[in-house]
């Protein structure tokens, strides 16, 4: 109990100080909120210290308490795995090559919208913009990228539409900054 104690708060500790200003991770192509590194390890503790409490001789009253929030926790915990299946645990990223910028695919439950986001060492994710959705398809097919000085050009193209969609950004000490979004007529 007091391993387990200490390993959850040794995790708590990286997680809510030392990544305290991070909202989205991005793994494999994916973005996560970071909520699903806190909210899912809190439920899971709790619910492991109730079960470890409802080993011991306690009075019955205090094991009927200990169930019960156990029994809510756990039923909280399924409901958010639940969900986390149906709409999904992340967002769909597309790479731009050659930049650490990314496209993330944003579901809601009637629509979907993309934003642009700066990768930060190479895991953490810091938003840039947010983009025009009407302009974009569900699925990005191609991703291309033009550096002309100081300006990149991300040339974003579906076979199934007839336009490409051009973002110009200029590019200051390492930073990003979305200058414009403009459909492109297919050549």
């Amino acid at each position: 109990m007091i391993a387990t104690s200490f390993i959850f708060l040794l995790y708590m500790f990286f997680v809510l100080v030392i990544l305290k200003d991070i909202d989205f991770v991005y793994l494999f192509s994916y973005v996560f909120s970071v909520d699903w590194f806190i909210y899912p390890v809190i439920a899971l503790y709790i619910i492991i210290m109730g079960i470890i409490l409802l080993t011991y001789n306690i009075k019955p009253i205090i094991k009927f308490v200990t169930g019960l929030i156990t029994g809510v926790v756990g039923i909280g915990l399924a409901l958010l795995l639940f969900f986390g299946i149906v709409f999904g645990f992340a967002s769909k990223a597309y790479k731009v090559e050659g930049t650490n910028i990314i496209l993330v695919r944003t579901q809601s439950a009637m629509d979907y919208y993309y934003d642009v986001y700066e990768i930060k060492l190479d895991v953490f994710v810091e938003p840039i913009a947010e983009l025009n959705s009407m302009f974009y398809p569900s699925i990005i097919d191609q991703i291309e990228t033009e550096f002309h000085g100081n300006e990149l050009i991300v040339k974003v193209s579906n076979h199934d539409l007839t336009y490409e969609i051009h973002l110009y950004f200029d590019i200051i000490d390492d930073i990003y900054i979305l200058v414009d979004e403009i459909q492109v007529p297919k050549q």
